[in-house]
């Protein structure tokens, strides 16, 4: 069985003992992160340089990911900007986006479950239909209370199934990356019987990222007195905030995400090692 704890704990120190190899791409990140901010900022939502720079964002995190990826599983040096643009990484985005396509066909019957399961005790209970525009935290806050636990449990189980999904195949970019091509489906014979601990080492390194990357962007807001001067947007100060929460997000979610996905790699992967 997976030790949960154990692996939470040596991908926090994994990516501790690794953080200086990665600095120069995580401050590309955050540069392209003051980008987005700005753009968004300065046009009323980004338009035209703003989608551009997010797109660019995603492929940057994938070039780091692989970078980290090789190193930790091949032992390949990272570059000054910590940024592998080659077959893996080509092999990598191809592993993520086909994860994606499984986790979404996933979610279309869980859906189709959960929304039967909710008529039911909304029927159930006399409580009224969730608004056809979103499922506003007002509507959920005025059910009783029998419909508000069986709603929220719903809720809940729902997340917690697509998230076994996307556990079981967490290997994937790891072990695409260690044998040179994609691998998929033999990754989830591979967790077999693991999905919910798995479940659990990604709920338990991503939650506290999160945290802090939400206390981090409060700061940055409360620092900046909501970004505006003189009632304009403070691009400099947007241009901080950008850069900092990007780089952040590069460090505390990516890289302890992908040594969690070699720690993994090592354990589930029969040929690991050899």
């Amino acid at each position: 069985q997976l030790p949960v704890l154990h692996v939470v704990r040596e991908s926090f120190a994994l990516a501790w003992a690794w953080r200086r190899g990665f600095l120069g791409g995580a401050g590309v990140l955050g540069a392209v992160g003051a980008g987005v901010q700005v753009a968004t900022a300065a046009t009323a939502g980004g338009e035209g340089l703003g989608p551009v720079l997010v797109v660019v964002d995603l492929l940057l995190t994938v070039f780091f990911t692989t970078a980290i990826l090789k190193f930790g599983v091949k032992g390949a040096q990272p570059g000054p900007l910590a940024l592998d643009i080659g077959i893996d990484a080509l092999r990598v985005l191809a592993a993520q986006i086909i994860t994606t396509l499984f986790v979404i066909v996933a979610a279309i019957p869980a859906v189709l479950i959960a929304s039967v399961l909710m008529s039911g005790v909304l029927s159930a209970t006399g409580a009224s239909a969730p608004p056809t525009s979103g499922v506003p935290l007002s509507w959920f806050a005025s059910l009783p209370a029998p419909a508000a636990i069986g709603v929220g449990i719903i809720f809940i189980a729902f997340i917690a199934a697509i998230g076994w999904v996307a556990a079981r195949l967490s290997v994937a970019p790891a072990a695409t990356v260690a044998r040179g091509r994609l691998l998929i489906l033999e990754t989830w014979g591979w967790t077999k019987g693991e999905g919910v601990r798995i479940l659990g080492t990604l709920a338990l390194t991503t939650l506290p990222a999160l945290l802090a990357l939400l206390a981090l962007g409060s700061a940055l807001d409360a620092l900046s007195g909501g970004g505006e001067a003189g009632g304009q947007p403070n691009l400099m100060m947007e241009a901080v905030s950008g850069f900092a929460l990007g780089a952040a997000e590069a460090l505390l979610l990516t890289l302890v995400g992908a040594a969690l996905t070699i720690i993994l790699w090592r354990g589930f992967d029969p040929e690991a090692g050899r």
